[in-house]
């Protein structure tokens, strides 16, 4: 009769044990219960602002080529500099769109227009000096975006570029200058992580490589001299972009990344 109460008062016991930690919000169970930690899921939808600032380097080459056409045209080339660098800071203001058509997948199109120069001088010959700048330059183009943890996403960038150039050769008998538009594509490739709320911070490297233009022809249809030029530019650039709230209301953000 003493086992019998003896093993209904430890029962009791246990009961009221597993009963107060249960209450205290304690239990046993696998990891699988514990809630899952939060992220902070990352609105990548809309339109958006951004602001940058980076560096460029450029490298150009110069033909400079010498034109008969009397009974047939012959070309003579005169030299070709290749590698003449330009370097320079730029600022960056941005306009884009994105829209995250996957929990993994973003695509987008942007504009941007950057501003500051990259400059450059050289020898052309031995009495002859090349100074010219690459000066504002603007650029549209789509992106295709990697979302690899809630909060951040890589991505590559591609599309049309146009840059000003403005130059001078020099002499001690005469002084050339002129000023062209550049044409090309662009490559590129970044990182981009959400800061808070609508601000993200992006770092983005450029490859742009412009079409041959001509800087300036002396002469006539029968004899003339022609220097063209060849550009490409590397650029990184850190910067913003601002999620623009045009509606008063955030959508939704996209489920979870499993």
């Amino acid at each position: 009769m003493k086992k019998t109460l003896i093993g209904l008062a430890a029962g009791t016991a246990l009961s009221v044990s597993a009963g107060t930690a249960l209450a205290d919000g304690y239990a046993y169970g696998s990891v699988k219960d514990l809630p899952p930690v939060d992220c902070c899921q990352a609105n990548w939808n809309g339109l958006y602002i951004g602001a940058a600032a980076g560096y460029g380097i450029a490298s150009t080459e110069l033909d400079l080529k010498a034109v008969e056409d009397y009974e047939g045209m012959e070309t003579f080339n005169i030299f070709n500099l290749d590698g003449i660098s330009s370097k320079g800071f730029q600022g960056v203001i941005s306009l884009g769109y994105d829209r995250q058509v996957h929990p993994g997948f973003v695509i987008g199109v942007f504009g941007d227009y950057s501003f500051g120069d990259l400059e450059t001088d050289a020898s052309l010959l031995e009495f002859a000096r090349l100074d010219a700048e690459i000066t504002d330059s603007w650029a549209v183009g789509a992106r295709l975006g990697l979302v690899r943890s809630c909060c951040t996403m890589w991505f590559v960038t591609a599309g049309y570029a146009q840059a000003d150039l403005d130059w001078r050769v020099s002499s001690e008998w005469e002084s050339i200058s002129g000023g062209t538009s550049l044409a090309g594509w662009f490559v590129g490739g970044g990182v981009e992580q959400q800061m808070r709320d609508n601000l993200f911070l992006k770092l983005e490297y450029r490859y742009t490589d412009y079409d041959s233009e001509r800087l300036f022809s002396i002469g006539d249809e029968y004899e003339r001299l022609d220097l063209d030029s060849q550009t490409e530019v590397h650029s990184v650039r850190l910067g913003v972009n601002w999620k623009v709230d045009l509606f008063h209301g955030r959508q939704a953000p996209p489920p979870p990344l499993k």
